[in-house]
């Protein structure tokens, strides 16, 4: 009975993954056409994360109500680590809508998903998650693909410097990884609900600081703008994000794997049909290279001992899933 549930409870996990990589599928697509009406990319990562504010605060809302409550196992350990998500993913989307202003909204998302390779080895460094030769080899060629990308993007439409946007897509991807292990590891003793909103929280100061930093204009320009911003609160961000971290504490930090082989194919049909942008036949096969590769990295990670995950992570009841 205990393994069919253990097993139920793995296949919705599965479920809120895919799901939420379909919804998050859209985040480079929603930003760029904000930014075509008129708002700079890092105040439109800033108000992608405040309107999901409230939206977070009314789901997290029951389990701030049971910890007060004093209700048993319901207490939640409140932690200097909750800010360390928001760090991250604040930072993630720095570098990320930097990058879609240089290259596609496809080739961004890919490259930025290439964390499974960085969140192998910090799954195999922190969570004692274990690798086998088949992730070696699928980061390999993911890395492969990857250079092939950096040299051989040319210039066109939707990416008037691929070098530059594919380097910070990138930097996004070792900020995403970052995220999703610090995410991964306050699962274990915090609701999801409460870990994005810390997030949703504590990431916009790092884009505020960033859009004093690049002199950008804090308020969109048209009222277009604001209905691109709210698709982004609402779907990348709030389905998207969210069930990706609902997700988490059944999946070994790696299966963010899943995400990645959605994610970018998902992307590039978005980018071509919705902002019309153009694929090169070079960028479809290294594309595909990458994708091959994440595939075998994700077959080559293995879930952490049961004893190793009990020493990072304090069990929990069923409500703070």
């Amino acid at each position: 009975m205990g393994a069919d549930m253990n097993q139920g409870q793995r296949t919705r996990a599965i479920v809120a993954v895919v799901a939420g990589a379909v919804f998050i599928s859209f985040a480079a697509i929603f930003a760029k056409k904000a930014m075509q009406a008129d708002i700079g990319p890092m105040a439109s990562a800033f108000w992608r994360l405040v309107l999901a504010i409230p939206i977070f605060a009314v789901i997290a809302l029951p389990a701030l109500r049971r910890s007060m409550s004093g209700s048993p196992g319901s207490a939640i350990r409140w932690t200097p680590l909750l800010f360390l998500p928001g760090l991250f993913f604040g930072l993630d989307l720095l570098t990320w809508h930097l990058a879609f202003t240089y290259t596609t909204a496809g080739v961004s998302t890919l490259l930025a998903n290439v964390s499974v390779v960085f969140v192998g080895v910090g799954g195999w460094w922190l969570l004692k998650e274990r690798l086998d030769w088949r992730w070696a080899a699928g980061a390999s060629f993911a890395m492969a693909g990857i250079a092939g990308l950096a040299l051989m993007s040319q210039p066109g439409k939707g990416a008037p410097n691929p070098l530059l946007g594919n380097m910070l897509s990138l930097g996004t991807a070792v900020c995403y990884a970052a995220y999703l292990l610090s995410a991964k590891v306050l699962r274990g003793t915090t609701p999801a609900a409460i870990v994005m909103l810390s997030v949703v929280s504590f990431a916009p100061v790092v884009l505020l600081i960033s859009v004093w930093a690049f002199d950008e204009r804090l308020m969109p320009g048209s009222s277009e703008a604001w209905i691109w911003l709210a698709g982004m609160a609402i779907v990348p961000q709030s389905l998207g994000q969210g069930l990706v971290i609902w997700g988490l504490r059944n999946l070994p930090a790696s299966f963010s794997a899943v995400v990645l082989l959605i994610q970018p194919v998902a992307t590039t049909v978005w980018g071509g049909l919705i902002l019309g942008e153009a694929t090169s036949q070079w960028d479809i096969g290294l594309g595909i290279l990458v994708l091959a590769g994440i595939v075998l990295a994700r077959f080559g990670t293995h879930d952490a001992p049961a004893t190793t995950l009990a020493s990072c992570n304090t069990p929990t009841n069923d409500s703070k899933a």
